[in-house]
């Protein structure tokens, strides 16, 4: 009779020892974009909260670093461009939690500096005078157009000019 009983109460203990962990990647999200070269925060929620432990974060299935159990980000600056992805997970030294499907794949895109050059800024022209827009781009561009757009003054409006490609820097 004593050990029915014993196993009765392992059982109900072993069920309250087990906890579902719900951890999820709050940023950065599924398919948005950052700009290379600019730092990020990785930051994450768990449920429930650990009081002791470790994450874990891994950056295209390589470790990137650590935190401890009460920390929920990271900031990481990446230094490519394309498609990545981020995986954290919870360690402690009563097992941990990893799920590959609480990934997020976003993407690292170039950012670009574009400058007016002509007209210069308060410029005036005369109704159906020609002038020539000029601009610079850095770095330059490997591919992709330009599309040039008039604004009225009040910002109400606005009319597509042309489209230039990614080699062309001026419009008369």
């Amino acid at each position: 009779m004593k050990m029915k009983f014993a196993l009765v109460v392992l059982a109900i203990l072993a069920g309250v020892a087990v906890a579902q962990v719900s951890l999820t990647i709050t940023n950065p999200s599924h398919g948005s974009t950052a700009l290379v070269n600019s730092p990020l925060a990785i930051t994450w929620t768990i449920n429930p909260s650990p009081s002791t432990g470790e994450f874990q974060i891994f950056i295209d299935g390589q470790y990137f670093d650590k935190t401890s159990y009460s920390e929920r980000s990271k900031a990481w600056t990446p230094g490519s461009t394309g498609q990545h992805t981020i995986l954290v997970c919870y360690e402690s030294g009563n097992g941990g939690f990893c799920d590959a499907s609480n990934s997020v794949t976003f993407n690292v895109i170039q950012a670009y500096s574009l400058a007016i050059t002509n007209p210069g800024a308060n410029t005036q022209v005369l109704a159906g005078s020609n002038i020539e827009i000029r601009w610079t781009i850095n770095p330059a561009p490997a591919s992709g157009n330009f599309q040039i757009f008039h604004e009225s003054p009040a910002g109400s409006s606005r009319m597509f000019i042309v489209q230039k490609t990614h080699t062309e820097r001026s419009l008369t």
